[in-house]
């Protein structure tokens, strides 16, 4: 019908939705966004601590393995210089026997050559024997010899009226030289033939390589 009013709305009909704050709600794990933002840097400083808790770990190993080997270093020093100190006092004692046996008018001297061919070459092998006849002491020298290979040892034996003994062992310096100083059984010992040879370490009678020889 014309001039006839529009229909009502219906009741209860769509109404526009308003728009209403929205809060972030917690997730499904109970951490909200700002939670998370505040808990990422705590993450971050505790992954950082204990990377640097892992460096100082680190380091103080390494610390504690010097430290070790600094301190067997040390004893090994120590006890170099011990042995040193002990050899040096021995040396002493010894310089005034060789002295008083070497330097005199009354000392006996006996030269160790070294057998053929090797006599012969540009700086031969050589050793001397010191006696005096009013002394116990004998003094023997060596030089220009080659160190001995590993389980061997330069020997030097003695021959008197008629037994040949091993006198001692000749322990070679970096310059091919040795000193053996001992005592005999009795003052002015009388020897009648002496051998250098170098033989296994051990032994109790002369074998081996004649090194080098004297004989009265």
């Amino acid at each position: 019908r014309l001039g006839a009013s529009p229909p009502a709305e219906v009741s209860g009909a769509a109404q526009p939705a308003q728009s209403l704050p929205t809060t972030a709600g917690p997730s499904k794990d109970g951490w909200s966004g700002q939670n998370w933002r505040q808990a990422r840097p705590l993450t971050m400083r505790f992954g950082q601590r204990m990377k640097w808790l892992r460096f100082a770990a680190l380091g103080l190993g390494v610390l504690l393995v010097l430290t070790i080997i600094w301190s067997v270093q040390l004893q090994a020093t120590l006890a170099k210089e011990r042995a040193l100190r002990i050899e040096f006092a021995d040396l002493i004692d010894q310089q005034e026997v060789v002295l008083e046996v070497i330097d005199s008018d009354q000392t006996i001297r006996r030269v160790l050559l070294a057998p053929e061919p090797a006599r012969v070459s540009l700086q031969p092998p050589y050793g001397k024997l010191f006696t005096r006849p009013d002394l116990p002491h004998v003094v023997a020298m060596v030089a220009r010899l080659p160190q001995p290979t590993q389980g061997q040892a330069y020997h030097l034996w003695l021959t008197a009226e008629g037994q040949t003994e091993l006198a001692g062992l000749m322990r070679i310096n970096e310059d091919g030289f040795a000193l053996l100083v001992f005592d005999a059984d009795r003052d002015g010992p009388a020897y009648g033939s002496a051998q250098l040879t170098l033989q296994p370490i051990g032994t109790d009678s002369p074998s081996g390589e004649i090194i080098l020889e004297w004989e009265n």
